[in-house]
């Protein structure tokens, strides 16, 4: 009679140590997964981006005169508005699951996001803290270069320096983002026991 009751309780005590492990799998196949694929794609963007206003910092400084720090103003504009929908559906997705053991992860996007030296009310840069940062800065270099009269030239190098500064911030954030999954990953797949 003892033996049967204890077979009982292994029995369920193996079912729910399987049930626990289904539940972190569908949770990283199911939320965790898509939403780094998302991320990688906000990433992704964001470098593609940045090597475009460096280009375009670049060509300004050489002369061009088809670049204008207002080109460039508009163009990171412009960036932010039309991806505006991934980091928000990340946004959204961390709100779901906030309470629950990826909440690292989460915490590590939306930091990522909100990477920024400088606060701004326009929703336009709300979760797109480092192309403000940027954008902020050009406005004082064409100001500083307008109102203050200093050499353009120094002032396109400070801005690539702080272009090349948020590229290295969103770098390192990029790779805690990474770190965080792929402990989520780590801990989906591996025995619970």
């Amino acid at each position: 009679m003892d033996i049967v009751i204890v077979d009982k309780i292994l029995n369920l005590g193996i079912s729910l140590i399987n049930w626990k492990k289904q539940q972190k799998i569908t949770q990283y196949e199911k939320f965790v997964a898509p939403m780094f694929q998302d991320f990688e794609k906000v990433h992704e963007d964001y470098i593609d981006s940045f090597k475009k206003y460096r280009d375009l910092l670049k060509k300004l400084k050489s002369g061009s005169k088809e670049i204008t720090i207002d080109t460039i103003l508009e163009t990171i504009k412009e960036d932010s508005l039309f991806t505006e929908d991934l980091r928000m559906k990340l946004t959204h997705l961390a709100d779901v699951e906030s309470k629950s053991n990826v909440s690292c992860f989460i915490l590590a996007i939306y930091t990522y996001l909100r990477l920024a030296d400088f606060e701004s009310e326009d929703s336009l840069w709300e979760m797109n803290g480092v192309r403000f940062d940027l954008y902020h800065d050009l406005i004082h270099v064409k100001k500083r270069i307008q109102e203050w009269k200093e050499p353009e030239e120094k002032q396109i190098d400070r801005a690539l320096e702080t272009l090349d500064e948020n590229v290295m911030r969103l770098q390192r954030s990029y790779n805690e983002v990474v770190r965080q999954y792929t402990r989520l990953k780590k801990d989906s797949y591996s025995s619970i026991l």
